[in-house]
């Protein structure tokens, strides 16, 4: 893997070369197919990373199947040749988390993950959408994760915001005040 900051610096020369050419959902699109493949087939990122081939072998690998298999663009397999250099193949996942990341901040999207200690409608699904469009101005897209740890109720992280209406939190500031309190 590879640090956070050394991500976002590829994941954005990528974005910025992408709103340079207007592909910027394309290339996203490519990207997480990318991304998807290597969660299917480890080995594949694996073979790209063994430094028991020489670099021009795994760059021929990653050609073949980048253009010929997956019919990847230009921006993406040149992308994938310079982490081939570097011996950073292994940060795709992360790369590609922040890339959608930028393209989703660029077209005002937001993809929320709330935490619900049981399954949530499509119904509330929803009205939660709506309420956090509302909230934070954006289109959002919920995702959610259950977590019976929080007892009942929900909560939301939309980026570094943290919604929490959940028992959980409620007890735990009730319990705060109690020993404020004594």
């Amino acid at each position: 893997m590879i640090s956070g900051v050394v991500a976002r610096r590829y994941a954005k020369a990528l974005f910025d070369l992408a709103v340079e050419q207007g592909n910027v959902e394309p290339v996203s699109d490519e990207f997480a197919r990318l991304r998807g493949t290597l969660e299917e087939a480890p080995e594949l990122g694996e073979l790209l990373a063994n430094p028991a081939y020489t670099r021009a072998e795994r760059k021929a690998i990653a050609d073949e199947v980048l253009r010929g298999g997956l019919g990847l663009s230009e921006p993406i397999r040149n992308l994938v040749m310079i982490l081939i250099d570097n011996g950073r193949v292994r940060g795709i996942p992360e790369i590609a988390g922040r890339y959608k990341e930028m393209a989703d901040e660029a077209a005002g999207r937001a993809q929320v993950i709330v935490n619900s200690a049981s399954p949530v409608s499509e119904a509330d699904r929803a009205r939660l959408a709506e309420g956090l469009s509302r909230v934070t101005g954006k289109k959002v897209t919920v995702m959610v994760e259950i977590d019976p740890s929080l007892i009942g109720g929900l909560s939301a992280r939309v980026g570094g915001l943290v919604f929490d209406g959940s028992i959980r939190a409620q007890l735990e500031a009730l319990e705060e005040e109690l020993r404020r309190a004594s």
